[in-house]
């Protein structure tokens, strides 16, 4: 970045024509004044003479008469007739070279290399002065690269600045040791210890490897897996064969249970948020129509999720004015904690191409719930016309 740096407005003009002394001034006597900040420094003008002697340099232009007691650093002889050349090439000031005079390459603060968790492996040196974004993520990096390498550590002292990391050996024969706090009052974190010489036996049954760890170690084939999930003995097998770390049943199915968390989302919270969903769908289009059906069992006591229902302003119209009155009706179970199924309602495109038109949730698929999802379907598409449905229900 440039920075322009104000010169008091003087031009190249100005100061080769008032700035400097004329020959006549030098025979009656008249020399040039240093400033005492450059007779401090010792900085060599190359005028030569002494400076303190000398009166302050007068000139007479015209009707006005210019008076100056000190001038910059130039390079070339006054008296010559290429002063102004040498003004404009010998030019030397600190204040143009530099925004902070002050500053100095040895003055500036040592840099730390920042740890990045794509690198972590097995083989990856720690080491004194390595910062880290946060403790989160330099405890996530501790037991990665312990658990690859097979060993068990204990967070000694854990905090909202500091992160102590000892090895788990009782004896205390091994001497690992990893110590991790603040910088000062900075968002960053720096380790200040590092004694990761570790001579304990590599553990199979690692504790290090905690339910959060084996989780993330499981994500990506529980994401890809056919049925989208995974037995918490296949979860053990895994471990073993692919990081030979051996963990508890109970560990496999806390990790499976986070892990599912993460691909679904919780239920819960999800559940939560169905009025404010529905209130944000009315606040960008009031033609959309949304219901929320709740049951309540005493004053008490807190509501009960009964049904949902939503349809789009722009699918009702889409589907009103181009499609065909055939209208398929279905329902599915819904495979989360609270369980539950999922009406739809679709009709066909100009293109034969499936058109979602309505979706309802619903504790049971019985004929209470239809009749009242098939109720308020029909209010929004409307009865102008004579509508086709389709449902595999006729077997009942």
């Amino acid at each position: 970045m440039s920075v322009g740096v104000d010169d008091g407005g003087v031009g190249d003009d100005e100061v080769s024509d008032g700035g400097f002394e004329s020959s006549e001034d030098e025979d009656a006597g008249i020399r040039l004044d240093d400033s005492e900040e450059e007779r401090a420094l010792g900085l060599d003008d190359g005028f030569g003479g002494d400076a303190e002697d000398a009166p302050p340099a007068t000139r007479t232009n015209g009707p006005s008469t210019v008076v100056g007691t000190s001038l910059n650093v130039y390079g070339g002889n006054v008296g010559s007739s290429t002063a102004t050349d040498d003004l404009k090439v010998g030019y030397i000031s600190e204040e143009l070279g530099s925004s902070d005079p002050d500053a100095s390459d040895d003055e500036q603060a040592p840099t730390y290399d920042t740890f990045k968790m794509e690198e972590l492996t097995a083989s990856y040196k720690f080491k004194v002065g390595l910062e880290f974004k946060s403790l989160a993520q330099f405890k996530e990096a501790i037991i990665e690269w312990n658990v690859l390498n097979g060993y068990e550590i204990k967070f000694e002292k854990n905090d909202k600045t500091r992160v102590r990391v000892i090895c788990k050996d009782k004896k205390g024969i091994c001497g690992f040791l990893a110590v991790v706090s603040q910088v000062g009052d900075k968002h960053n974190f720096r380790m200040k210890r590092w004694i990761g010489d570790q001579t304990c036996a590599r553990k199979t049954n690692n504790r290090s490897a905690t339910s959060k760890w084996v989780s993330k170690a499981m994500l990506k084939k529980m994401a890809t897996s056919d049925d989208g999930s995974v037995s918490c003995s296949s979860i053990v097998i895994d471990m073993i064969t692919n990081h030979g770390v051996g963990i508890t049943m109970n560990r496999a199915w806390r990790a499976k249970k986070i892990a599912k968390e993460k691909l679904e989302g919780d239920a819960a919270k999800q559940y939560n948020l169905l009025r404010r969903y529905s209130a944000e769908l009315k606040r960008v289009n009031n033609g959309n129509n949304c219901k929320i059906n709740v049951e309540r069992f005493g004053p008490q006591l807190q509501p009960r999720f009964s049904s949902f229902y939503f349809c789009f302003d722009g699918t009702k119209k889409g589907f009103t004015s181009t499609c065909r009155p055939f209208i398929d009706v279905d329902g599915c179970h819904l495979k989360t904690k609270y369980g539950g199924t999922l009406l739809i309602a679709v009709g066909r495109d100009p293109n034969d191409q499936y058109y979602p038109l309505a979706f309802g949730v619903c504790e049971t698929e019985t004929k209470e719930p239809w009749k009242w999802f098939l109720t308020l379907l029909l209010e929004d598409i409307g009865q102008d016309k004579r509508w086709v449905f389709i449902s595999d229900q006729h077997k009942v």
